[in-house]
């Protein structure tokens, strides 16, 4: 097992970097701003729907709702009155305000991630945390000799992804990337919409592209048995991929039909982008959303099978908008950060095909003596 660090910041532990200035007020301004600004800032809605509320009832006795003038007045008169008193509540604040930043950012969480470099289902967790500014440990697996921790971490499928949260293991892609979401809503940009049709929709579409576009690929690039389970081709194998009939098709009408259905594909979630998301820059709308993470662990394959087969699927002339999506999510800096290129696709495809050869030659020798 390889393990390395991912991060922002140059952080070196295992958690998203203390950034001050996600602070409403720069700190500098603490210990002058009167005692009010400090509560309404403590108090805001967007701290108070991330669990603050709770906090700062419990520390101050207080009711956790933004002041009004009369409480304003209130405190500067408590000011006049006794400025230490006064001083103390500010610390109070600042002491509080800040334990809840550093648990929105991450601090003291402690994420590893399992996965294989090549699978789109552990690259769609490394691009949600990525998208969300989580430092993480990453441990490469060997699907050869899975390690202890992969098999006690996911007992029922032994495969990766898993994400270990501070020793407690969560398994399946998108399962991980809606818990990171959940479990960290002040970090970054939240992936799913607060609104429930638009999550409803959302989810939809996350799981089209599980039914139909990784089952394309999925088939057909890892059907080798020693990474078959692991990739989910298990889960695959029982219907007849549209790309093996493009590569594998022993007439030219089934290699034409595999390409009508995955031109399909690619022309459904096209509509998508028009219809459902009004033709903006990614399927979360004007930033990368749910949808984008579920596409873009397949994003590498992409490039890599246009490649190999010359195959384009993401096409400018017939899927201008899903053409336009895939440049802009690779130009993304999150997604650079993380995200193997095409090469790495390419030389771990060639790789299987010699060792395909080589057990085929194998057993042909072996049939013969």
């Amino acid at each position: 097992m390889a393990s390395r660090r991912h991060g922002h910041g140059g952080c070196c532990r295992n958690r998203t970097p203390f950034r001050l200035h996600r602070a409403p007020l720069p700190l500098s301004l603490w210990l002058t701003a009167p005692a009010a600004e400090l509560l309404a800032v403590a108090t805001s809605p967007a701290v108070a729907a991330a669990g603050f509320g709770e906090r700062w009832a419990t520390t101050t006795g207080r009711a956790a709702v933004p002041p009004d003038l009369g409480e304003e007045s209130e405190l500067r008169t408590s000011k006049r009155q006794g400025t230490q008193q006064n001083k103390s509540q500010k610390l109070q604040i600042l002491e509080t305000c800040l334990e809840h930043w550093i648990a929105m950012a991450g601090g003291g969480d402690d994420l590893k991630m399992l996965g294989v470099y090549v699978s789109p289902f552990p690259l769609r967790v490394k691009l949600a945390l990525s998208f969300k500014g989580l430092s993480f440990e990453y441990v490469e697996e060997d699907l050869h000799n899975k390690s202890d921790l992969l098999v006690s971490s996911n007992p029922v499928h032994k495969r990766t992804p898993v994400l270990i949260h501070n020793g407690k293991p969560i398994s399946e892609s998108m399962v991980i990337v809606q818990y990171l979401d959940e479990a960290f809503p002040g970090a970054g940009a939240a992936l799913l919409p607060s609104d429930p049709l638009d999550r409803a929709v959302a989810r939809f579409w996350a799981s089209y592209i599980d039914d139909k576009v990784i089952r394309m690929i999925t088939v057909h690039q890892f059907s080798h048995a020693s990474f078959s389970d692991d990739f989910g081709a298990d889960r695959m194998m029982q219907l007849f991929s549209a790309w093996k009939m493009v590569f594998k098709g022993k007439t030219e009408e089934e290699k034409a039909e595999g390409r009508k259905q995955t031109f399909a594909v690619a022309e459904t979630l096209e509509g998508a982008l028009r219809e459902c998301y009004k033709g903006k820059p990614f399927f979360g709308g004007d930033a990368v959303g749910f949808v984008d993470v579920a596409l873009g662990g397949f994003v590498p394959w992409v490039h890599a099978m246009e490649e190999l087969f010359g195959l384009r699927q993401f096409d400018a002339a017939t899927t201008p908008l899903l053409a336009a999506w895939l440049e802009r999510v690779g130009e993304l800096e999150a997604y650079k950060a993380v995200m193997p290129d095409a090469g790495m696709m390419i030389e771990f495809k060639k790789k299987q095909a010699q060792e395909a050869a080589a057990a085929a030659a194998a057993a042909a020798a072996a049939a013969e003596a």
